[in-house]
């Protein structure tokens, strides 16, 4: 079985932002935080313009990562590029460890 592949997804998002795509987002927080449960979504950025959002998604093929943003509640609204990566890092933001002294 092939291990999990990183891809980044490079969200465009509707300038300016309908009354639809707002009615949406909730969904779209909430469905974003169960695929981050899942381990599916790893991190989402939205730039500071709304224009543009990224995404790391953990998928084992590029047909399984499409699959993941299918699942996003704004799927029919935006458009979307999906690049494998070579590396990706990020600092561990999680709790502090616990020290038994």
């Amino acid at each position: 079985m092939a291990s999990p592949q990183l891809y980044m997804a490079e969200l465009d998002l509707p300038v300016p932002f309908t009354q639809e795509f707002i009615s949406l987002i909730p969904a779209q927080r909430l469905a974003i935080g169960k695929l981050m449960t899942a381990g599916a979504v790893l991190s989402i950025s939205v730039a500071a313009d709304r224009s543009k959002a990224w995404t790391i998604i953990s998928a084992k093929s590029e047909e399984q990562a499409r699959e993941i943003i299918s699942k996003f509640p704004i799927s029919n609204m935006i458009r979307y590029t999906l690049r494998p990566l070579f590396v990706h890092e990020t600092v561990d933001m999680g709790l502090p460890k616990m020290s038994m002294n």
